[in-house]
């Protein structure tokens, strides 16, 4: 009858002891996961920036480009024989400059400053000022 006893005990004994191990584990695993989480979302906003610079500068390729095409064509123009003064060049499109992808490195929160929102009472302390619990109690 002591043997039962004695391998309960291991048994209980090694299944607190294996709990608390995986708790740890537990933690351990949500903090690396949060750092992961963090770190990409870092990474698609600088992937996300930097197509939408990639994008404009693709249209502002384009405009630049049929921009100096009708320069091209305007050699043959004979528009200042009929209308001489008239200035047809419209507004010139500079040529655009390629985005580099370190430019857009993900900014961390400075030093000393606080995070904008969070702060402030709950709902609840706002309509119950007095503290009352009892609308603490129906949420």
């Amino acid at each position: 009858m002591g043997e039962i006893w004695i391998a309960a005990v291991v048994t209980v004994g090694g299944g607190v002891i294996a709990g608390i191990g995986a708790e740890k584990k537990d933690k351990s695993d949500k903090a690396h996961e949060e750092k992961m989480t963090k770190e990409s979302a870092a990474l698609t906003a600088q992937q996300t920036g930097y197509e939408s610079a990639l994008e404009n500068y693709y249209k502002q390729k384009d405009r630049f480009e049929t921009q100096r095409g009708l320069d091209q064509f305007r050699q043959f123009s004979t528009l200042d024989q009929f209308a001489p003064g008239v200035d047809d060049q419209g507004g010139r499109v500079a040529a655009p400059v390629t985005p580099e992808y370190n430019s857009f490195a993900p900014t961390t929160p400075q030093q000393g400053t606080t995070p904008t929102g969070g702060g402030g009472k709950s709902f609840i302390e706002k309509i119950d000022p007095l503290g009352s619990k009892i609308l603490g109690g129906l949420f």
